[in-house]
């Protein structure tokens, strides 16, 4: 199994083909609000390439490759090595405790 995770890419997913409800919530406007203006405005400037990321995501299943998950273009590769190190202290930092929930060995 192959788990692809893409960055943004140039494609018409926040351009022509996304439909917005007229409804509008004050609530989500920080938030949802903020991300439909920033993907509107980013449309057509992303930095992925729609065909290399076809090629590669087909490439790497035919090579069979052994690991799970494939990034797709720096964004999310830049994301992902954050979360990662993110991940690895928190884990450190509990890991007496983690490893504590554990049978007493014998």
């Amino acid at each position: 199994m192959l788990i692809v995770e893409p960055g943004p890419f140039r494609t018409e997913f926040a351009g022509s083909s996304r439909i917005a409800t007229p409804t509008k919530f004050e609530d989500y406007e920080q938030t949802v609000g903020v991300r439909l203006q920033n993907s509107t405005a980013t449309s057509g400037k992303q930095q992925g390439d729609p065909v290399r990321g076809c090629k590669a995501i087909i490439d790497t299943v035919h090579n069979g490759t052994p690991y799970q998950r494939l990034l797709m273009g720096k964004i999310a590769y830049d994301q992902a090595m954050d979360k990662a190190e993110k991940l690895q202290v928190n884990f450190n930092a509990l890991k007496e405790v983690t490893l504590g929930t554990d049978f007493p060995e014998e």
